[in-house]
């Protein structure tokens, strides 16, 4: 897990200054070595977003959904208004 909070942690600093291609990258190199990092899923799924490939961001975000087992905590307006009641049953 040591390995994929790395790349997590990369992933959100990209994240953070919109470099969103390198943040896919990060996300996605933390979910090969913690497949059922469900905050990598969500953060890849906002990354996905900002680049306005709304399809992707929704299936990651229902994957991090699905992992987590409930979506609470996380503010899903977005991801709620892309991916409407799809998300909502993952809950």
């Amino acid at each position: 897990m040591l390995n994929a909070r790395v790349y997590f942690l990369k992933g959100n600093s990209y994240l953070k200054t919109q470099e969103f291609l390198k943040s896919i990258d990060n996300f996605s190199l933390a979910l090969q070595f913690s497949p059922d990092f469900a905050e990598a899923y969500h953060k890849r799924g906002s990354a996905w977003y900002g680049l306005k490939n709304y399809e992707n961001a929704c299936v990651d975000w229902k994957e991090a959904c699905k992992l987590a087992l409930i979506c609470q905590g996380w503010n899903l307006g977005k991801e709620l208004k892309i991916c409407g009641n799809d998300l909502k049953r993952q809950e």
